[in-house]
Formats: structure tokens, sequence, C-alpha cells
């Protein structure tokens, strides 16, 4: 009669695999940053149309702090983000000898980027992007009311509405970066040295650390909002006003800490 083999509890329990699990915690999908990076020539921009016309403005004041402000808070208000997926393009390679087919990776093609934001009372995310598509192709919302929109050296000039005035590329592209957040948790415990006895003791605490630390981020590089949602208003029951914005962009650098 064959003897059974005894299994290590050890390296097989439950309780050993939630043990390793939990030695470093499990990673969470609500802990995130998003962090938009303005080109000069956006920064210029939004100063430069930051002015009183008519006795109401065409946009917001992102002008110097502000800038910064409007930041923060569209991190605040960023609902939704995924880091978009990679795939490559392959060509068939028929090897004669063997009779197989390999497929040889030919290129790297990268998904949009889809950010959904909460509306804040002050619509920040509207205006912002909103603005930055004005910018990069020249609209402005009145032909009769003309609006500093294109560079002239140093400073901006009046120019009347013009839908096909294209911006140069890097003036309209920034980099945008996702920050995935992660709680440090229990700290373990940490041999030493005494002091003043020179003895090795070991330190621990079970204090939970409420800092985040950040194990990776991706830069998303020259990305721009080509895609602005429908933003919906309804007479029924109140929600949360949201608008979804779609970013093009070059490639990804995943950078891990």
């Amino acid at each position: 009669m064959a003897q059974s083999k005894q299994i290590n509890k050890e390296k097989f329990g439950i309780e050993s695999y939630m043990a390793k699990i939990l030695d470093k915690g499990i990673s969470t999908s609500n802990l995130y940053e998003f962090e938009i990076t303005p080109s000069t020539e956006m920064r210029r921009f939004m100063e430069a149309n930051a002015k009183k016309k008519g006795g109401g403005d065409l946009y917001p004041k992102f002008t110097g702090d502000k800038i910064g402000q409007a930041q923060q808070r569209m991190n605040l208000l960023c609902q939704d983000i995924q880091i978009p997926g990679s795939t490559f393009n392959s060509v068939d390679v028929k090897m004669p000898k063997k009779g197989l087919t390999q497929k040889m990776a030919s290129a790297k093609m990268y998904n949009e980027l889809d950010v959904s934001f909460i509306c804040d009372l002050g619509s920040t995310p509207i205006s912002f992007f909103k603005m930055w598509q004005d910018m990069t192709i020249g609209i402005q919302p009145s032909q009769a009311s003309p609006e500093p929109i294109y560079s002239n050296g140093s400073r901006y000039t009046t120019l009347p509405h013009m839908a096909y005035a294209q911006r140069y590329y890097d003036d309209y592209t920034a980099d945008v970066v996702i920050n995935k957040l992660e709680k440090y948790g229990v700290s373990k415990p940490v041999k030493g040295i005494a002091q003043n006895s020179g003895n090795v003791i070991e330190r621990s605490s079970s204090t939970p650390r409420e800092d985040y630390h950040v194990p990776f981020k991706v830069r998303l590089v020259n990305a721009y909002p080509y895609s602005f949602s429908t933003v919906a208003y309804s007479a029924g029951q109140a929600q949360a006003v949201k608008c979804v914005v779609a970013f093009y962009y070059e490639y990804q650098q995943f950078m891990f800490n």
C-alpha cells in the first residue's frame, strides 16, 4: 500500500498563504494621483485669456498659483482612471525548414487614456479642458469678441476667431502622470543596537503609518485631450455632474521605485 505524502502545512497551509500575502499587503484601486504639467505656452495662454470681457470671464483665472490649485483640484475630482494597455503589432515570418510561422513584433501600440471627473461648483474640469482644446486649435467662444490667442514673440496678439489655426505640437501637448499610491502599513520588527549596551535588540511598532509611498508611476508623454464627452444634465433625481476626457499620447514610461 502506497504511503500518502504528508503535506507541509507551513508551506501550503492557508495561514502561511495569508501571512505571505498580508506581509506586503494588497494593492487597492482607490489610491492614486493624477498629474498634468502644462507646457510654457499653455501657461501663457491661460494667463492671457484670464481677462475680463464684457463683464464676464471667458475662462477662470488660471494664473500664477491658481494653475497649480486647479491641478490639485482636478486630482481630487478625478473619479476613474486606468493605466492604458499596450499591444504589439506582428509580422508573420515563415520558417521554411521547420514549417512553422513566427509572429515577430513590429511595433508597439498604446491604448488611449480615458479619465472621468466629478465637477465641482466651479466646473473646474470643464473649464480647464475646454480651454486646453481651444488653445490646441485656436477656437474662441465668440468671433465678434476676439481674444489674445496667438503668440507673437513674448506677447499675445489679438486675432479673430480661426477654427483651423492649429498650434505647434510641442505647444499644446503636456505630460500626464499617474502615481500609484500605497499605504506603508504596520512596520516590521527591525534589528538594531541598543544604546549604551551594544546588545542586539528588536525594535517593533504596531502603530500604522498614515503616510503613503509611490511604488511606481506611469508617465504618458506628449498627451493632449482629443475628446471631451457630452456633459449630461437632467431634471430627475439629483446626481453629481461628470465629464469624461480622452487623451492621445505618444508612449508610456513606467518608473518603479
